[in-house]
């Protein structure tokens, strides 16, 4: 659910008073005494669903025996087969807003928690679904209306504390544990692990640019390397392919030194290349804004 610049537009000027109606004609509700369902609205971040797995394992310890249904898009899809335990996964397009309300009504959800800090739209189809919603109110994105339990997002903490947030609503989390099944998929390329140094060059995201460092900063930083007897590799998807040649055309090194494992990958496979690599260099996942400004 990446969102393009009049989606974003639309979203907000459109959302926030649609959100403020829903909040007027629907009373708040608390937990159901029982929960057997519970649903998460999870819609594009790979590594927002990473970081999620601690709410999971919460869940898992306050409602043994729930069932753990994931709304989810197709570009955090290969994620789930990295969670630990039995999840049913729901693959939806949020913006077809019809047929994303379909999927969640049919899982018969006691709860639904939407983990998004900021779009409107995943608030919106929480509170068309009829469940009872948990989710986040963020500073200047109005989404409270839109949830029986808001709980507060800061952009001055890491995610996780916002997440261990969100886990104490259903019981208090002492430890937040990140978790995932080690898949260790082998990969089919042969690589130089020993001295392999992992570029992600490819920040996510609207306003993508504004995390994204220069291309000649990332040539130079390989040819340091390079120099050094290590070897870089840059991953990420296909679409990311053009940036990755851009910045190798200007490290100017073999192509045994420096090379592109865009859309090479799976996730599994990539898990493993970034589990036995000397080093991994990313992009900053974190895009905070001045106060007072809007997504």
């Amino acid at each position: 659910m990446r969102s393009t610049e009049w989606q974003y537009l639309l979203d907000r000027y459109l959302g926030i008073p649609l959100l403020a109606l829903l909040g007027v004609v629907h009373a708040r509700r608390s937990l159901p005494t029982q929960i057997k369902r519970i649903g998460i609205i999870s819609p594009t971040a790979i590594g927002d669903m990473v970081l999620s797995t601690g709410l999971f394992i919460h869940l898992r310890e306050q409602f043994p025996g729930a069932e753990l249904h994931i709304f989810h898009g197709a570009s955090n899809a290969g994620a789930l087969s990295l969670i630990a335990g039995k999840i049913y996964s729901h693959q939806c397009v949020f913006q077809k807003v019809r047929a994303t309300l379909k999927e969640i009504c049919g899982a018969n959800l006691d709860i639904l928690i939407d983990l998004t800090p900021w779009p409107r739209l995943t608030a919106m189809v929480a509170k068309l679904s009829g469940v009872v919603t948990v989710g986040f109110t963020s500073e200047n994105q109005y989404r409270g209306a839109a949830f029986d339990i808001a709980v507060r997002h800061s952009s001055n903490v890491h995610e996780i504390e916002n997440l261990r947030r969100i886990s104490n609503v259903f019981g208090a989390c002492e430890e937040y544990k990140v978790q995932l099944r080690m898949a260790n998929t082998p990969c089919d390329i042969c690589l130089p692990y020993e001295k392999l140094v992992v570029f992600h060059t490819s920040a996510g995201g609207r306003r993508n640019y504004a995390r994204s460092w220069p291309l000649d900063s990332w040539a130079e930083l390989s040819r340091r390397l390079c120099a050094e007897g290590f070897r870089i590799g840059l991953t990420g998807t296909k679409n990311d392919e053009a940036l990755a040649q851009e910045i190798l055309s200007r490290v100017g090194v073999p192509p045994d030194q420096a090379f592109s494992l865009c859309g090479k990958l799976n996730l599994a496979e990539l898990a493993t290349v970034l589990e036995k690599a000397r080093l991994v260099v990313a992009a900053p996942s974190i895009n905070r804004m001045p106060k007072g400004r809007d997504r």
